[in-house]
């Protein structure tokens, strides 16, 4: 990548309200291009749970290589949503920001203010980007197996070689966070009005 590719999204903040694999691949390629991006984790579970979803024979010390995977190049920062005190930072940095991702368990944005009706009222010309796995039934979960199942990839998965399989595992995050990033994108360089908006994978 070029020094100018790099810098594609200079300046633009980015607030990553998402954990695993799709919503943070997102807010990665972010980072990789330029982006100034803050990621929120969960300090009652350690942060992201991908922190610890170490493969056989890695080091138990730190983070995992998935967790590092997409999340490199990032400001972490612990914040719990149900403390008022918590909740009044995320909206700091929402006021703040450009774009927010989330990838929110079904009703968590509503549980907690942080959906795209109540976060447009702090930042008018916030872009909210909302990645779901199943338009048609918000409510089932949606982890990349569950996608590979359900889309008949995880066939794939019982070939080729360890390294084959590994990569199959992040395949549809991955390309949720891609389809993300592009609407981003658009939105980013086309915008008119400077109202808020939201976009939804």
């Amino acid at each position: 990548m070029s020094d100018n590719q790099s810098e594609i999204f200079k300046g633009l903040k980015v607030l990553e309200l998402a954990s695993v694999l799709a919503g943070p691949a997102v807010g990665m390629f972010f980072a990789e291009l330029g982006a100034e991006v803050t990621k929120i984790e969960n300090p009652k579970v350690g942060g992201d749970v991908t922190r610890k979803w170490r493969s056989k024979g890695e080091n138990r010390k730190g983070y995992s290589a998935y967790f590092a995977s997409v999340n490199w190049g990032k400001n972490h920062v612990m914040l719990d949503y149900s403390k008022p005190k918590d909740l009044e930072e995320v909206g700091r940095l929402v006021s703040e920001s450009d774009i927010v991702i989330t990838n929110f368990k079904h009703g968590d944005d509503l549980k907690f203010g942080l959906d795209y009706k109540s976060l447009s009222v702090l930042n008018q010309k916030l872009i909210y980007a909302q990645l779901n796995g199943f338009e048609s039934d918000p409510k089932r979960p949606a982890f990349d197996a569950v996608l590979q199942i359900n889309d008949s990839v995880a066939s794939h998965s019982f070939y080729g070689t360890d390294a084959v399989r590994e990569n199959l595992k992040k395949l549809k995050g991955y390309n949720n966070g891609i389809i993300e990033l592009q609407g981003g994108t658009c939105v980013r360089r086309n915008r008119q009005t400077g109202l808020a908006c939201e976009l939804y994978q």
